[in-house]
């Protein structure tokens, strides 16, 4: 029994309180239920930078170039570019680049994405398409901000109403990424190194592509 100065709620009073609690969850369920697929985009940016610091210790062994421009007369990986699954001719999977940064790397786990359908490799030995969750691009540029390094490999060729979308016409299909992995959008890895979010590759590989010589390019001189 309630005492003479104690006052119950009401039924609008019950109302009003759940529908503040069912907007509070409304507004709080979406970020939580994100939550996990953050930290595996977090995890992939923290694999592109590892790669980006090992690709940058390579290139300051051999003349500032990458081993996916580099034949293996001089270190590098690429005579087996050919062999390698592509995007482009110019988005390489190749285990052979991967291979190459073995001493930099450590392990291969890093070449896993947590968002990605691929296998752990236990050893760079072993490595392969299917254990890889990230592409080397052919034609990186070292220190160069504005150049594409490495990213997310679940790549699909831009679709428009006539069809596939060019970086060229009729020459380089536009890629961008699949749903599967981090919401749509790929972590991109640049030539200094740095690791950017993005829904669409960067603005410069949609330009003509550059091809360079068996040796690759070199970085232009401070």
């Amino acid at each position: 029994m309630l005492k003479p100065h104690q006052k119950a709620f009401s039924l609008i009073e019950l109302l009003v309180v759940m529908g503040i609690i069912g907007i509070l969850a409304a507004l709080l369920f979406p970020a939580i239920a994100k939550a996990p697929s953050r930290a595996k985009q977090q995890v992939c940016s923290s694999n592109l930078q590892q790669l980006g610091v090992a690709f940058h210790a390579f290139a300051h062994d051999h003349g500032d170039r990458f081993p996916q421009s580099l034949p293996s007369s001089e270190g590098g990986v690429s005579d087996f570019n050919a062999r390698s699954p592509a995007f482009g001719a110019v988005y390489l999977v190749n285990p052979w680049v991967f291979r190459a940064l073995s001493n930099e790397l450590g392990s291969p786990r890093v070449l896993k994405c947590p968002s990605g359908p691929q296998r752990q490799s236990s050893s760079f030995v072993q490595l392969n398409v299917s254990n890889i969750s990230y592409f080397a691009y052919l034609n990186a540029i070292f220190l160069r901000s504005d150049s594409l390094l490495g990213g997310d490999n679940n790549l699909v060729i831009v679709q428009s109403t006539n069809g596939p979308v060019s970086v060229r016409p009729g020459v380089v299909p536009a890629y961008e990424w699949s749903k599967d992995r981090h919401e749509g959008r790929g972590n991109v890895l640049r030539g200094d190194g740095s690791v950017h979010l993005q829904r669409n590759l960067p603005a410069t590989t949609r330009l003509p592509i550059q091809r360079f010589p068996i040796s690759g390019p070199r970085a232009p001189a401070p």
